[in-house]
């Protein structure tokens, strides 16, 4: 489990985020179908299918591969509700909300079949949010 980042990374609604994860303890993850195939999601979030490589922004590409892990985020507004309901809604945020907006996260997976050096995936926001950590195998 990686400690939150020093700076949460903002993605805007509608906008699409890369991240490319290297460890030298090597990374687990599994085949994926297709490369860019979404994998899961959220009201959130995307999560798509990616690439696993040998190094870092080098070696061999290894497609399609599925990040296995954690994204932890916090959401903001999207629509009309309640706070407290257990939904982040539009008129809510996760200063205004936080027991519905704050600590949200989206997992992958945890069955792999597959290990490496690094792995790139993407992210696409269904709603303002900041990804404030990962947790990764």
């Amino acid at each position: 489990e990686l400690d939150l980042f020093d700076n949460a990374i903002p993605i805007a609604s509608g906008a699409t985020q890369s991240f490319f994860v290297t460890s030298t303890k090597k990374l687990v993850y599994q085949v994926g179908t297709e490369e860019g195939a979404q994998f899961v999601s959220d009201d959130s979030m995307v999560i798509y299918e990616g690439v696993g490589t040998t190094g870092s922004f080098a070696g061999e590409p290894f497609s399609p591969r599925v990040f296995g892990g954690i994204i932890r985020y916090d959401a903001h507004v999207t629509k009309p509700g309640s706070c407290g309901d257990s939904e982040c809604d539009m008129d809510e945020n996760s200063i205004s909300c936080p027991v519905d907006c704050a600590g949200k996260e989206l997992e992958t997976t945890f069955d792999f079949d597959r290990g490496s050096d690094g792995n790139m995936f993407t992210v696409r926001a269904l709603r303002d949010i900041s990804v404030s950590s990962f947790v990764i195998n």
